[in-house]
């Protein structure tokens, strides 16, 4: 458990990520929003886990705010790649 902390508090901005995915995985009665990094080469980091009933937009919007304050970064154009779920919408300024 610890490692996984350690995993999911590290700083995120020495990473040169061109997309980032978010998707949720059913855990019994809990939907777990997990966003996935996705470098020019291919290789992919997970960013981030977020918990909640389902995937919505006050979770998925959490779990973004988390990303950005351990430094995703915002300084160049990145693809946000979602299934349709219900997240923030486009130029929601609170994400």
């Amino acid at each position: 458990m610890r490692r996984l902390r350690g995993l999911l508090g590290r700083p995120l901005g020495g990473l040169d990520l061109h997309a980032v995915m978010y998707d949720d995985i059913s855990l019994h009665d809990h939907a777990m929003v997990l966003a996935l990094g996705i470098t020019a080469d291919g290789r992919k980091h997970l960013l981030g886990l977020a918990e909640g009933a389902t995937e919505n937009a006050a979770v998925v919007r959490a779990l973004l705010a988390d990303l950005l304050e351990r430094g995703l970064g915002t300084e160049r154009p990145t693809l946000f790649v979602t299934d349709g779920g219900t997240g923030p919408e486009p130029g929601d300024p609170r994400c």
